[in-house]
């Protein structure tokens, strides 16, 4: 879900003016397309080992790249806040 959040609100702001209801679509797609790949990986037989391994891998990753983006922060437009201006905390 948050890949798809970030992928669809960046590909239509790139042409377009952000607008609400079109935020709001995207938080509903993404939604959709989670439970979608939730209920086919609860469907599935059995995962293969990698792919557990993948999903750990990938958890970890996330909680990193979190914790080291916040207060190191580059200097990119999706990390700016369109509030101050600034980068970060």
């Amino acid at each position: 879900m948050p890949v798809s959040i970030t992928v669809l609100f960046y590909a239509y702001t790139a042409f377009i003016e952000d607008m609400l209801a079109i935020d709001l679509t995207i938080f509903v797609v993404a939604v959709v397309i989670g439970q979608l790949v939730s209920y086919k990986l609860l469907k599935a037989k059995l995962l293969p080992e990698w792919m557990n391994r993948m999903g750990i891998g990938l958890l970890v990753l996330m909680t990193i790249a979190f914790g080291t983006l916040t207060y190191y922060v580059p200097e990119l437009l999706i990390f700016k806040d369109p509030v101050s201006g600034g980068y970060g905390i």
